[in-house]
């Protein structure tokens, strides 16, 4: 997320006048917290400090980035959701660390490149682009600042970024460990599996005595719990709850659409008929036999063995196809076959069915959608003031049901629901609200309190109240004894899966053929064809550990007995290695881009680390988490 933006900024002193511009304000549009004669310290790092309105200052710099970045969708409460709070602090832990060390170095920025700098920046010139030195006096005291101080800041972040750029590779990784890289991650395998599972032998029962039940109780009585249920009232308000309340008047309507003619432009769309062959020779023996392109879905169709709306890919834009395909779809002749193309999928076949040419759409095309369009930016607008609303009336010492009522909230109640979203008989509660955030805010509230208004999916902004707390306890053994039998017998028939899975690797050692073994005992194989070693091709029947095995494994040799979840283990055997000799250069070019991007940050992260064992860093938690209570 810092990344992106980073990404935004293109110059060094842009971010350092950014950073400065939002010191100017305030944090959540309230006046400074700090008064002059107080600013507390929330973290030292060795001799330096991270004051508040240090911390604050930049909290709103990455805040005010990010919204500009998703169209003001990050609220407060979905900023720490995200933990950007944690973020900001960790990143200004590190800069001091930089900090630190280049001044424990002696190293510092020449006059003359600091000069260069201010010179370059576009704050600071005239509209011919020149360096206007009066501009550059304003621009501080607008700041309040003077000179030596802008120099300070602009000096360290100079510093800190040339310290970075350090372990940033300028060079490509060798194309060498590319390549291998490249060709391990796509070599493809093709394995034959098998899962003994506890499920299995489910109807295997095992004779459960009542001194097995005590006994077993006695070890794993810690287990056998009521969980803890809450009962709670939810408010929750949406956009769509006061999108009729909204009116439009046409004048906006109209301004919208004078206003960005561009939204109403419909692009050029393409019908096209795309079919990837195995091999060349196949996709030039298609080719030959389309002697009509009325016959290509129903040709290519027979070949591929795929139904026909398989191989229509719809009207699609430009920017709905791949690069390397789009440019020769919108460059290729209406009804003529194109081809055979090689890709990393194979040998394509394509041609563009029908042209729909693009154009303008006019005011009474789009007049409706603008207007529905508004209504619900006004809606989502009108929500977070109605939020503001409710915390209001909290405050003021209204129960949440009349706060609800005072912005014509929806209101629910629950009644002892756990942590799973079930009721105290395990059932599901079907008419839960379907929000990610519900049950954590629900069992991180106290009793009788209020929870912050939290937004989610759909801009829903919701608050919970809780009731009542029926708090864990145990279970006596009368209580547990359904599930003690249970968990018994789910014992044995795990003991029983891995003994089954143990015997098949035996026998196999004793001399017995894999594929012998799977019809004398009848057992299901899962015939695994081009896996990869990200686990593409074998989801759900291999785990890491297996995959890792299997790709060290020569050809015919077997895995031992691997775990795959707590009820299962696999046995797998390698039956053929397709190696990866030719390589799409488009591909090579975005993982030596990965693997260098990747070794810098992890050259910074070493780094970084090294640094913070040797300075002491105290962070004060109870003054941090105040800042956002």
């Amino acid at each position: 997320m810092f990344d992106n933006i980073r990404n935004k900024t293109k110059s060094i002193t842009t971010k350092i006048f950014l950073l400065l511009i939002a010191a100017s304000f305030a944090l959540w549009g309230v006046g400074d917290i700090f008064s002059n004669k107080s600013d507390p310290i929330i973290v030292y790092v060795g001799e330096e400090q991270i004051s508040s309105r240090e911390f604050i200052k930049n909290y709103q710099r990455v805040l005010s980035d990010l919204r500009q970045n998703t169209n003001g969708q990050i609220t407060d409460e979905i900023a720490l959701s995200l933990n950007i709070h944690n973020q900001t602090l960790n990143q200004m832990i590190n800069e001091k660390i930089i900090d630190l060390e280049a001044k424990n170095m002696n190293i510092s920025i020449p006059k003359e490149t600091l000069k260069k700098s201010i010179i370059r920046s576009p704050f600071f010139q005239d509209q011919l682009g020149q360096f206007n030195q009066e501009q550059f006096q304003y621009t501080l005291r607008q700041l309040g600042m003077d000179e030596k101080e802008y120099l300070e800041q602009l000096s360290k972040a100079l510093l800190r970024e040339q310290v970075y750029n350090i372990f940033y590779l300028k060079n490509k990784v060798p194309s060498l460990i590319s390549e291998i890289y490249y060709k391990i991650k796509n070599e493809e395998r093709n394995v034959k599996a098998i899962s003994f599972s506890a499920n299995n032998y489910i109807g295997i029962k095992k004779n459960v005595t009542e001194e097995l039940i005590n006994r077993h109780f006695e070890e794993f009585k810690n287990d056998y719990l009521f969980p803890e249920n809450r009962s709670f009232t939810i408010m929750s308000i949406k956009p769509d709850d006061i999108i009729d309340s909204i009116t439009i008047e046409e004048e906006q309507i109209k301004r919208e659409y004078d206003y960005y003619p561009e939204k109403y432009i419909q692009s050029e769309t393409r019908q096209v008929f795309l079919v990837n062959l195995g091999s060349r020779e196949e996709a030039q023996d298609l080719f030959n036999k389309i002697t009509d392109t009325n016959q290509f879905l129903e040709l290519a169709s027979s070949f591929t063995q795929k139904e026909p709306g398989d191989l229509d890919l719809g009207f699609v834009a430009i920017n709905d196809l791949p690069e390397s395909l789009a440019q020769k779809v919108f460059n290729a002749k209406l009804l003529t076959l194109y081809g055979p193309e090689e890709t990393p999928f194979g040998w394509r076949l394509y041609l563009v069915n029908n042209i729909k040419e693009g154009n303008e759409l006019q005011y009474s095309d789009v007049k409706d959608k603008i207007a529905e369009e508004l209504k619900i930016n006004i809606a989502i607008d009108k929500i977070y003031d109605l939020g503001n609303t409710f915390y209001d009336e909290i405050a003021s010492g209204a129960s949440i049901t009349e706060a609800a009522e005072s912005i014509n909230a929806g209101i629910k109640i629950f009644n002892k629901i756990n942590k799973n979203g079930t009721n105290f008989e395990g059932n599901i509660i079907e008419n839960l609200p379907p929000y990610p955030e519900l049950l954590e805010t629900v069992f991180t509230t106290n009793l009788d309190e209020i929870s912050n208004l939290i937004s989610s999916i759909g801009n829903t902004l919701f608050a919970v109240q809780i009731n009542q707390i029926d708090y864990s306890r145990q279970k006596n053994i009368t209580e547990s004894r359904e599930d003690i039998i249970k968990d018994i017998e789910t014992a044995e028939n795990i003991r029983l899966a891995e003994y089954a899975a143990n015997e098949f690797i035996d026998r196999i050692k004793e001399g017995k053929s894999f594929e012998s073994l799977v019809k004398e005992n009848n057992l299901l194989v899962f015939d695994l064809k081009n896996i990869k070693l990200d686990g593409s091709g074998a989801e759900g029947i291999l785990n890491r550990k297996a995959l890792d095995k299997v790709f060290s494994l020569d050809i015919n040799e077997i895995t031992e007995v691997i775990p795959y979840d707590e009820k299962s283990f696999t046995v797998s055997k390698l039956l053929e290695i397709k190696k990866i000799n030719d390589i799409v250069e488009e591909d090579l070019i975005v993982i030596n881009e990965t693997l260098n991007k990747n070794i810098s940050e992890d050259l910074r992260r070493i780094l970084i680390t090294i640094l913070s064992n040797k300075y002491e860093i105290k962070i004060n938690n109870n003054l941090f988490d105040s800042l956002f209570m």
